[in-house]
């Protein structure tokens, strides 16, 4: 691909490149063996070879030859990706990526190419050949498992100029000095001066968090100034019930935090709860007089 991306792989919703031999995913293609083995197919699964940045997220790929190549640009990103079976993982040419979350699997050349520079974070590898053949020296691994890896090749500890156990280019990143956009949130639920009429009660909180250029990691909801729980997954609107709650009056916002640590705070809900137990009629016939025996107090 030579052209603008809008990559849409999300949490529970990935990205899977697989082989035509490979039944797990999606409807079997016409004379697919069911079982890709060992094999190698395409000969790269995804090709980017535009010169700004891309952010790639959410992604699995399976038994290619190359499961992503790069060929120029910087600033691109890989995230939260599987990369099994492949002849090799990332091959990059005269790029500059960040590679966080990762896990390769059985991938036989982790990194290769030339005139690169590669920032790993977190990445997880089990099974290969070759960590680093050909991409160069400038390949740098923080917090990363590597196993049954036969061959390491070079590879480096980022750089820490204050010492305090944090790469310098994650310390840009956490501190916004790299400008990356912050999430922004809305609160979906409850919305603002609902009034509940009964106490004690529930309130389910629900929200919607956007994040342009990363990946939300949770929503955190308040009463106030004081947390009161958080919702980690996106395929409920972030759903957080609050229960047994007493009469009084409430203020709830969500927190929304990224991969990167930024954080987005959505519009304040003032809500009441109502104090007076509500009255159930038990009869409703024109000559009743009302007395305990005939409704009930809640």
């Amino acid at each position: 691909m030579n052209t603008p991306i809008s990559w849409q792989g999300a949490n529970y919703r990935p990205i899977v490149l697989v082989s035509k031999d490979d039944d797990s995913v999606g409807a079997p293609v016409n004379g697919s063996t069911g079982n890709p083995g060992i094999n190698f197919y395409a000969a790269s699964a995804l090709t980017i070879g535009v010169t700004n940045s891309v952010t790639l997220q959410n992604l699995r790929v399976a038994n290619a030859q190359t499961a992503i190549s790069l060929s120029g640009g910087s600033g691109h990103v890989i995230r939260n990706a599987q990369l099994v079976a492949c002849q090799k993982g990332i091959a990059a040419t005269s790029a500059e990526f960040s590679l966080r979350n990762a896990l390769l699997y059985n991938v036989l050349t982790n990194f290769t190419g030339s005139s690169s520079t590669g920032r790993v974070e977190h990445l997880t590898v089990d099974t290969a050949n070759w960590l680093n053949k050909d991409i160069g020296t400038n390949l740098f691994l923080t917090n990363c498992l590597l196993v049954a890896v036969t061959s390491t090749g070079t590879y480096s500890v980022p750089y820490d100029s204050d010492g305090d156990g944090i790469p310098d280019y994650i310390e840009a990143r956490t501190n916004n000095t790299c400008g990356c956009v912050a999430p922004t949130i809305t609160l979906l639920t409850p919305t603002n001066t609902q009034f509940f009429a009964q106490s004690p009660t529930n309130i389910v909180l629900t929200s919607l968090p956007i994040d342009s250029d990363g990946t939300i990691l949770k929503v955190d909801y308040y009463n106030g100034l004081t947390m009161i729980g958080t919702a980690n997954s996106g395929s409920d609107n972030y759903l957080f019930a609050w229960t047994n709650i007493g009469a009084g009056n409430y203020t709830f916002k969500a927190v929304a935090t990224d991969i990167q640590s930024l954080t987005g705070t959505s519009a304040v809900s003032s809500n009441t709860v109502n104090g007076v137990p509500a009255v159930q009629i038990c009869s409703t016939r024109p000559t009743t007089r009302f007395s305990s025996a005939h409704c009930r107090l809640y």
